[in-house]
């Protein structure tokens, strides 16, 4: 039995602990190799609610954009500045915080604040392959591997396979039922007022329509806003697919929003108890189903839709079910378990269409956008080493901006970028083998050592927890040596004898 209330006034919830250190996974990792690793990492399990997660990563992300304006604003100082690379966590964090650009704003808290970090929950909010993600837990409260995790994906999967083909577009129910046949498909719009995962709205928009998704679920909303996004970067044009959470259109919200909008369609298909005979649904919709659980007010949906300037109102039913606020019509498309009832409310007028277009605020991550480090610009080669290497060496060590961790250099090995056309430089992580090749070669090459590279690495140490310690205790031992040597110059040519 799911341990899941559907919102409303009441709370819904949701394992939270584990999303967090699921940040830090490769987007790439394999499925066996990830729930290996979510073993290893401690989870969160302070965090109160939903609303509680998303305040503290967004904090997270508002400090790596104040580094990254403060680089950008510094134009490279004289003597270089350096800006490390994003980590695969702070890449992660990105496409996070960018989902919330489909949010109402003063609708976050107090929707978010529902959603409850419950350990004992089944089921638990993750970030899983470069996908947020709903994860199925054991009974021993774990995560398990023998279902998959649950995400929104237009690219790939059941619903991309189906939206390939044009002709097999048309012929989907909810196409024919909600697309009118007086108008060209590219002049129609369409509001899923009950978005879901947004399979709907996807065949809509490759039949050639546009569409507008509403999704009250925070939850829900939250995952179809990460489809979107990975969506809209997918593709080389953008897709007319918009969407607005968590918005009903039974709200005053969700009413103001709709005020200036005038669609073709309004397109609702709330969610209905499923017989215990009917053919199992797919994980998908156990994912919402468990999450969302039924609407309990479907006639108010009904009654809100039919208010809405709209030429037609579809509303998805299944076979032998009672029509919705017992408004009866003799039009519907029908297959053999459902139908698709049709009301029309006005004619449908050409070039009457006004559409909702951009975020619902501002970008969050306009200021990563617009200072964009390529491939080219921030590559680790050979060349670009030295013209580091060349450089480094007069850096101001008050002046960086470095951190360690252990196996990996980020001080000295760092790419040299013209990205503001200056004299800066893009701290890398290089594994220590790597890093040696190259080091060797430049000693060979330019037959000569490279100046303070131990002292150098170590000052990089002290911004590693785990390393800043002993970096200190190293640094203390040289910084005394060399005292030593400049008070006692006999020790100085008794040590060069040695050597």
């Amino acid at each position: 039995m799911w341990r899941i209330l559907v919102l409303g006034t009441n709370t819904l919830n949701l394992d939270l602990s584990f999303f967090t250190p699921s940040l830090k996974l490769e987007q790439d990792i394999s499925k066996s190799d990830f729930f290996k690793s979510i073993k290893l990492l401690e989870r969160d399990t302070e965090v109160k609610d939903l609303y509680e997660l998303y305040r503290t990563l967004l904090e997270e992300f508002n400090k790596y954009s104040r580094r990254l304006e403060n680089f950008v604003n510094s134009k490279g100082l004289p003597q270089g500045n350096v800006f490390p690379e994003p980590t695969t966590a702070e890449l992660n964090l990105f496409g996070f915080i960018e989902n919330f650009n489909y949010a109402v704003p003063s609708e976050i808290e107090v929707n978010f604040n529902k959603v409850k970090n419950d350990l004992d929950a089944d089921l638990a909010l993750v970030y899983y392959q470069g996908n947020l993600a709903i994860a199925y837990k054991s009974k021993k409260g774990e995560l398990t591997t023998t279902k998959n995790p649950v995400y929104v994906d237009f690219l790939h999967g059941e619903t991309a396979k189906r939206a390939e083909n044009i002709n097999n577009v048309r012929s989907e129910l909810v196409v024919r039922s909600s697309i009118s046949k007086k108008l060209p498909a590219t002049q129609q719009y369409i509001l899923d007022a009950t978005a879901g995962f947004g399979q709907d709205s996807f065949l809509l928009v490759n039949a050639g329509a546009s569409v507008l998704m509403f999704e009250r679920n925070p939850v829900i909303g939250l995952l179809l806003a990460d489809g979107l996004r990975r969506l809209q970067e997918g593709y080389s044009h953008p897709v007319p697919l918009n969407l607005r959470f968590p918005v009903s259109i039974t709200s005053s919200l969700g009413k103001s929003i709709c005020k200036n909008l005038k669609f073709t369609s309004v397109y609702l298909d709330p969610m209905y108890p499923h017989k215990a005979s009917s053919a199992k649904v797919n994980k998908n919709m156990q994912a919402i189903q468990a999450i969302v659980g039924q609407d309990q007010d479907t006639d108010e949906l009904f009654h809100s839709a039919l208010s809405l300037n709209t030429s037609r109102v579809v509303v998805k039913r299944p076979k032998g079910a009672p029509f919705l606020g017992n408004k009866e019509t003799a039009d519907a498309v029908k297959s053999p378990s459902h139908r698709f009832d049709l009301y029309y409310v006005a004619q449908v007028e050409a070039n009457n269409v006004q559409t909702l277009n951009g975020f619902a605020s501002k970008d969050h991550l306009k200021v990563l956008k617009e200072l964009t480090i390529t491939e080219e610009q921030n590559a680790v080669t050979y060349d670009n080493l030295l013209l580091c290497r060349r450089m480094v060496n007069y850096i101001n060590l008050r002046q960086e901006s470095f951190f360690g961790e252990r196996g990996k250099y980020h001080s000295v090995v760092c790419a040299f970028s013209r990205l503001l056309g200056t004299d800066t430089l893009v701290a890398r992580p290089i594994e220590y083998e790597v890093y040696k090749q190259y080091r060797d070669r430049m000693v060979s090459d330019l037959n000569f050592d490279v100046p303070g590279d131990s002292e150098y690495r170590l000052r990089s140490f002290l911004y590693c927890p785990s390393l800043a310690e002993q970096a200190k205790k190293t640094l203390d031992q040289l910084s005394n040596m060399k005292t030593d040597k400049k008070r006692n110059p006999k020790s100085k040519r008794k040590a060069k004898s040695k050597d």
